[in-house]
């Protein structure tokens, strides 16, 4: 087997690299008009991404993996359709769930979460997020009119049911968490101090704290969380939905992360793979890098993601 090898002749590469570079000067100068002109543009990347394809690990290197907390043995991985896409999902039973350790993720006081999910039951409270190490009630939860909500805050006014796909997004921005049910504002912490991730710096999903004896719990499964250590804003949020799309590359010219977004990050993403002969940059995988490969991205770049 030969390795790859950058095909075009020695005379001609100033050419081809003149004519790249104008390509990607121009796509650039594109994209940062567009960044400039349009709030909210500049999506903070995750620091750390979970797709529960067969593993609990983030995608992200030096990310911790997630833990199983209180594990029945009953919890598996499959592959479902989420988002109108097939993807790697982890199914748990009632009384099980999920453990991140943030102490490694968070630089600042503003973090943001979000998971695509399904519960089996909404019967009663349902927790979904626990920011206090399950020392407390506080958290966030389907409440028993379905509804999305922090508690103790501000009422929910979105609601979801029994096998419903949703995605929320938490938001903390140094004093107040805002939850967000398929991108609309749901419920806040209103003033509540414990909506902050606690000292334990772990954040526990869809499992109940301890002092309710872990009784407000349903069974379900996620197909996505994601991690950012920022403050996203409701554009942002709006650009991310649905998260499973954001697991897997959007095009051929979403190289990337954050996937399901083409932007300047994949532009220098190209230009460097190209440069050095990196296989990100051999998108019509014939071991050259050519303007078959420029080609190839400046299409897809311009047709963005579907």
């Amino acid at each position: 087997m030969h390795a790859a090898t950058n095909s075009t002749p020695r005379s001609t590469r100033p050419i081809v690299l003149r004519t790249y570079s104008k390509i990607i000067r121009t796509l650039a100068a594109g994209m940062s008009c567009f960044m400039a002109v349009c709030a909210g543009a500049a999506i903070p990347d995750p620091v750390a991404v979970y797709a529960f394809n067969g593993d609990l690990e983030s995608s992200i290197p030096g990310a911790p993996a997630l833990q199983v907390v209180e594990s029945s043995g009953g919890e598996f991985f499959d592959n479902e359709t989420f988002a109108s896409r097939t993807t790697g999902t982890w199914s748990w039973e009632m009384g099980t769930g999920l453990m991140l350790d943030t102490s490694n993720l968070r630089t600042g006081p503003a973090w943001s979460v979000g998971m695509t999910f399904r519960l089996d039951s909404v019967l009663s409270y349902n927790k979904l997020l626990d920011t206090q190490d399950r020392a407390l009630d506080t958290g966030w939860y389907n409440d028993p009119g379905f509804a999305f909500e922090f508690f103790p805050g501000a009422a929910g006014n979105e609601l979801f049911f029994a096998d419903q796909e949703v995605t929320a997004i938490i938001v903390y921005d140094g004093e107040t968490a805002t939850g967000y049910l398929d991108g609309v504002p749901a419920s806040d912490s209103n003033g509540v101090a414990d909506a902050d991730i606690s000292a334990a710096e772990t954040l526990h999903f869809f499992i109940d704290d301890l002092g309710t004896s872990n009784f407000e719990v349903a069974p379900g499964t996620v197909a996505a969380i994601f991690f950012w250590d920022a403050e996203l804003d409701p554009a942002d949020i709006a650009a991310l939905l649905p998260l499973p799309q954001l697991i897997e590359p959007c095009s051929s010219a979403d190289v990337s992360l954050p996937f399901g977004i083409t932007d300047l990050a994949d532009i220098g993403a190209f230009v460097t793979g190209f440069t050095s002969g990196d296989p990100i940059a051999d998108l019509d995988c014939n071991g050259l890098y050519d303007l078959s490969d420029i080609a190839i991205f400046v299409t897809a770049f311009t047709a963005g993601c579907p």
